[in-house]
């Protein structure tokens, strides 16, 4: 007898699991970064360049930036040594914001946002600062002012 009461203490055992195990997953979603929205701060020359992840919110204020800012033709600035911009990397797409351009990366980039105030890279120089160090941080700050 104790088999046959064995079995639907299991099956509840089971569908309580399941039931907070999907609860739980979806409580993390909401804390955890975005995996769809990678920063890389562009700095260094023979070394890894500083990265983190945006969470969804910090993304979205991102677009939000992004799609406020006017288009102009022609190709967006690039960089060269020190800091040389912040590449925003998604699944489908790379955009570098640099000197205040956020375009596609790559030669083929014909259009571009224009950014006169920086306040996408200040955005997303915020967003670094718990993993950027002071030296970044100061290298970044010394780019933007020397633009203006």
């Amino acid at each position: 007898m104790s088999r046959w009461l064995s079995a639907p203490v299991c099956v509840v055992i089971a569908v309580l699991f399941a039931a907070c195990s999907s609860q739980s997953a979806s409580d993390a979603d909401a804390t955890t970064p975005s995996a769809s929205t990678r920063v890389e701060l562009g700095i260094y020359s023979g070394r890894a360049d500083p990265q983190w992840q945006l969470t969804a919110e910090q993304a979205q204020a991102l677009d939000q930036l992004i799609a406020a800012l006017p288009t102009q033709s022609g190709v967006p600035a690039s960089g060269g040594l020190g800091y040389h911009g912040f590449s925003i990397i998604r699944s489908d797409t790379t955009q570098i914001a640099y000197q205040g351009t956020i375009g596609p990366s790559g030669p083929k980039a014909d259009t571009y946002r224009v950014d006169a105030t920086f306040s996408v890279e200040r955005f997303l120089l915020d967003t670094g600062r718990g993993v950027l160090n002071d030296v970044e941080i100061a290298e970044v700050t010394k780019g933007l002012a020397s633009q203006h």
